[in-house]
């Protein structure tokens, strides 16, 4: 712990980090780039503020974190993954977020230096989640929200940032000595902060249930058996929370009816089992890791198929729902290992903690903050929750108190690391140097992102000029993000498709074949090659055969690159088959059509391009054939509700093959 003999007690780190907790959830949970810049520039300014008391101190005292070795050991997993990353910038992105979080808990451990410190920072936390809870139950009441979300944009993720406000309530509340004289009497404190707890516990719970979430109604009940167990043992715990459980699912409410809905309507897809089914074949077959944050990019070689819908490989998510799974997917299972490590270090320290002499209030909030982070935990592997920025911010704040709440004792040895600074004028550039650059990278990150989202609004308000130079200004600020160069190149394509110029054309195919060198991963990017490819080879009149050929080629080349990377969407491999078709090979078209209607047997548009091939091969019963298929299938889900990617799936104009079927069979 940094403290220094004859100081006063520093009050503006303290504040800082009690604004991180009360700004990270404001801006949709923090995951807007605006919020994560402030959050990132927030932390940089607590390390500049560390700097400055050191220099001023001649001296850095570093202290030594539990969990230290395993953090350092994570984070040397993630540069390796880095280093060896197939994408390297979505990588790079991901290392600078798991950095700035342990960064931020050894400046957490560095600046609590009393139990006033860890009082105010919970009564902030404190404040948030009953304010969060405040406006969910109004958006539910009120605003007739069917799940309420309160500031995060996903409900899921608001019912799991509630679970530590709850759990701190718990904690202090099964701490507290109950007089029951004093209940009576309505001046009293102790009956009004009872009162208090009581009050604030049913907004939690009710804005819990309204969200309908879950997986954050398990992370709470496995929070408060956590305190229960540590305060009563066991065996009481678990008789609470089947109690309690059996209460919630007889009773009518938003958890219980959504459950029920979801299981009727939505059994299989997007069931969490299949999910991490899928990650744990990407582990079994790339037990070192994929690269960090490359999980979207390899899960759809890992399709599963739904009987009986429409789409068997529909859409898919981009995590599997399970911060442990997608940990070993990116780092590879030994980074599983070094978590769990941690993990277990973290609550033998608790019950070192435990043992201690302490107030009632300091052991609440201890138990409090231990429910939290077990609730937090018990989330993580059942949703994403850990990505959201605002629940890891607050897990790595209750991870700080406790290690700081076991470094106030006196039982507890901690070593620290002591850095002499004797040349204040040296040390000074050194440090300013260093946060000034880290402030350069994240403000140039940040103002990327913002030239994006500005390009974006131009180009969703049809300023195809205005929306180019922006985009142009993200991909030179952040030049090896793919994202910028492919939302260039279609701005490219519209001001070709508007204008005919063909430099925008040619301007679209070198943005994409960037996109595509920076991030070989993405189907979609190869995809959209393909389509470039194609309709510049017959789009362009001033072109030779020759050159028509090459560019067929490489769109040929995109395609089965982009069907290699996502097999299981239908789309590649149907613009194979039609791609061979026109330029003649109809053994090829057929064979890519049929390999596609082995995977999804309702996409009629390949079905169509069959019959079409097989009319002009003379193949005429097979040809009928596809056609009864196409009208059978047409009929079977023509009630069932559809999305757009359904509807695709069944759209296929086939009256000119009817046409040439009842000429030839009126002629014969």
């Amino acid at each position: 712990m940094m403290v220094h003999k004859g100081a006063e007690p520093q009050h503006a780190p303290i504040i800082g980090i009690a604004c991180m907790v009360v700004f990270s959830p404001l801006l949709d949970g923090g995951t807007t780039h605006l919020a994560v810049m402030v959050i990132r520039l927030m932390i940089l300014s607590l390390l500049g503020l560390l700097f400055w008391n050191s220099v001023t101190n001649r001296q850095l005292t570093w202290p030594s974190l539990p969990i230290g070795m395993p953090v350092m050991i994570f984070l040397t997993l993630a540069l390796l993954s880095v280093l060896f990353s197939d994408y390297t910038n979505q990588s790079w992105q991901w290392l600078l977020v798991l950095a700035s979080y342990a960064l931020f808990l050894y400046l957490v451990t560095s600046f609590v230096t009393q139990w006033e410190h860890i009082r105010k920072i919970v009564v902030a936390i404190l404040c948030v989640g009953t304010a969060e809870a405040a406006w969910a139950l109004w958006q539910g009441l009120i605003w007739k929200v069917q799940r309420s979300h309160g500031t995060f944009f996903n409900p899921n993720f608001l019912a799991g940032y509630l679970c530590v406000s709850w759990t701190l309530l718990i904690g202090l509340l099964v701490c507290l000595r109950i007089r029951w004289r004093c209940v009576c009497f309505p001046k009293s404190f102790h009956a009004m902060t009872i009162l208090a707890i009581t009050g604030i516990l049913a907004i939690l719970l009710g804005a819990l249930i309204w969200t309908g979430s879950r997986g954050g109604l398990i992370a709470m009940m496995a929070g408060t058996g956590v305190v229960l167990a540590l305060r009563y043992g066991l065996w009481r715990a678990t008789a609470v929370i089947v109690m309690a459980l059996t209460c919630l699912m007889m009773v009518p409410n938003p958890i219980r009816e959504r459950s029920i809905d979801e299981h009727m309507a939505n059994t299989a897809s997007y069931a969490r089992w299949q999910m991490w089914q899928r990650a744990l074949a990407i582990m079994a077959d790339h037990p070192l890791g994929v690269g960090l944050g490359l999980y979207q990019y390899i899960s759809p070689r890992y399709g599963f198929p739904i009987e009986g819908e429409i789409t068997r490989y529909g859409r898919s998510a981009q995590t599997p729902h399970n911060e442990y799974l997608q940990i070993g997917v990116e780092l590879g299972v030994a980074a599983i290992a070094v978590f769990v490590w941690a993990v277990i270090l973290t609550g033998r320290h608790v019950a070192f903690l435990l043992k201690q002499r302490l107030t009632r209030w300091q052991r609440g909030m201890i138990l409090g903050m231990s429910g939290g982070v077990a609730s937090i935990l018990t989330h993580a592997a059942l949703d994403s929750n850990l990505h959201e920025p605002a629940i890891a911010i607050l897990f790595t704040v209750c991870l700080g108190l406790l290690f700081c709440a076991a470094a106030f004792q006196r039982r507890y040895r901690q070593s620290v690391t002591i850095v002499p600074m004797r040349s204040r004028r040296l040390w000074g550039v050194l440090t300013a140097t260093l946060v000034l650059t880290l402030g350069f990278e994240i403000v140039r990150l940040g103002v990327a992102w913002s030239a994006f989202e500005t390009g974006s609004r131009h180009s969703s308000e049809h300023q195809i000029s205005a929306a180019i130079e922006s985009l142009r200004l993200a991909a030179s600020l952040d030049p090896g993000k793919a994202l910028y160069h492919r939302a260039l190149a279609m701005q490219y394509v519209n001001q070709y498709e508007q204008a005919g110029k063909h430099e925008a054309a040619r301007a679209a195919l070198q943005e994409l074949e960037r996109a595509t060198e920076l991030n070989p991963l993405d189907g979609r990017l190869h995809g959209l090659l393909g389509d470039l490819y194609f309709q510049w080879s017959f789009l362009h009149e001033a072109l030779g055969q020759e050159q028509r050929r090459v560019l067929q080629g490489n769109s040929l080349r995109a395609y089965h690159r982009a069907a290699e990377l996502a097999p299981f969407v239908a789309y590649y491999r149907f613009r194979l088959a039609k791609l061979y078709s026109l330029l003649g090979d109809p053994r090829s078209a057929e064979q890519h059509a049929r390999e596609l209607l082995l995977l999804e047997p309702n996409y009629l548009p390949a079905r169509g391009l069959l019959a079409g091939l097989y009319v002009d091969l003379k193949r005429i019963s097979e040809a009928r054939q596809e056609l009864q298929e196409i009208h059978e299938r047409r009929l079977r889900f023509a009630s069932w509700p559809k999305n757009p990617l359904e509807v695709s799936f069944l759209t296929v104009d086939v009256a000119p093959i009817r046409v040439v079927l009842d000429q030839q069979q009126t002629s014969g």
